[in-house]
């Protein structure tokens, strides 16, 4: 969530006031949340479970936000929200988690090696997203979980300083008309 808090009176006035600058504003937030959409569309474009992401803005006096809503079915939302924020030892529960069989009793069967698609930070289509490698039968195993790769805290990083200059610049026009 890229995101500009307004300090001054006088600008407070102008976006709770004038039509036109809220106009302005909220095409130059507009710009920046389909920028940050692009971004992320970009991210998961060969991920079989793509999320969706639908730009969002919010503007009043004291802040202007420009973000993008995670959409689609569950498990898509699910499996980018692990990947960009993390899961086990990166995760809210700071510790690996066991994978079992799902039938009692069973084994579970994997390839030792995998090559992600993704690395940290906000690194995509570094790999190809295949298990390679010898195979391997196990009754259960604790994975350490996936390290966050940061792809939204990244854009809105990378993305914040040229929304701030729009931002300033657009109320800087307005500034400008109001004072003549």
């Amino acid at each position: 969530m890229v995101s500009r808090r307004t300090r001054a009176r006088l600008r407070k006035e102008l976006i709770g006031q004038d039509k036109i600058v809220r106009q302005e504003l909220h095409e130059e937030a507009e710009d920046t949340a389909r920028i940050l959409a692009a971004e992320l569309r970009e991210v998961v474009a060969q991920w079989k479970n793509k999320p969706k992401f639908n730009p969002a803005i919010e503007i009043n006096p004291k802040y202007i936000i420009a973000t993008v809503k995670i959409a689609g079915d569950r498990k898509a939302r699910q499996i980018f929200g692990w990947v960009d924020r993390g899961t086990g030892k990166w995760g809210k529960k700071k510790a690996a988690y066991p994978i079992t069989p799902k039938e009692p009793g069973g084994m579970l069967r994997f390839q030792r090696g995998y090559s992600p698609r993704t690395k940290p930070v906000a690194q995509y289509n570094v790999g190809s997203g295949k298990s390679f490698g010898a195979w391997v039968a196990s009754k259960g195993v604790m994975h350490p979980g996936i390290e966050p790769r940061e792809f939204t805290a990244t854009f809105d990083a990378i993305l914040k300083v040229p929304m701030k200059t729009r931002i300033h610049n657009a109320l800087r026009r307005a500034e400008r008309r109001i004072k003549r």
